[in-house]
């Protein structure tokens, strides 16, 4: 958890499993580098057992552009799935440089051999897809089909 002020926040959390085909969660971040990193943890403890990811010695560098926030973060998901299917990637930190139109970083993980696997995110939909700052705390929601 992070500290604010005397004032604990949330780094996120699962708030419908009610269908079986998708989840619902929403992730917390007092800035957008913190907000990545929380969404990221989210991602992966979702898929494995988030404390076992401790070999970081896969490392990924990515740019994506969109012309705001939301969409790249939104891309951003899209590529964090892709990289688990296709190479077998999970990340648990990432570093972030924030430009005009882009987010370029670098996401620090390991396969996910030898990880137990709890449930596969296969989609990111747009249902509920929501970035909102109040009180200088992001807020987004997202729904994984799983």
């Amino acid at each position: 958890m992070e500290k604010s002020i005397g004032v604990r926040h949330k780094k996120w959390e699962i708030i419908e499993e009610e269908n079986i085909a998708d989840v619902l969660v929403v992730v917390y971040g007092k800035t957008k580098k913190i907000l990545l990193n929380h969404l990221l943890e989210a991602f992966g403890s979702i898929i494995t057992e988030i404390k076992k990811i401790k070999n970081l010695k896969e490392k990924i560098t990515f740019k994506i552009e969109a012309d705001d926030f939301s969409e790249q973060i939104f891309l951003l998901i899209e590529k964090l799935i892709y990289l688990k299917d296709t190479k077998h990637l999970i990340f648990k930190k990432g570093s972030f440089i924030f430009k005009k139109n882009s987010i370029e970083g670098t996401l620090f993980g390991q396969k996910l051999t030898n990880l137990p696997i709890k449930v596969d995110i296969k989609a990111l939909t747009k249902h509920k897809f929501d970035l909102k700052i109040k009180n200088g705390i992001y807020r987004l929601s997202l729904v994984f089909d799983i």
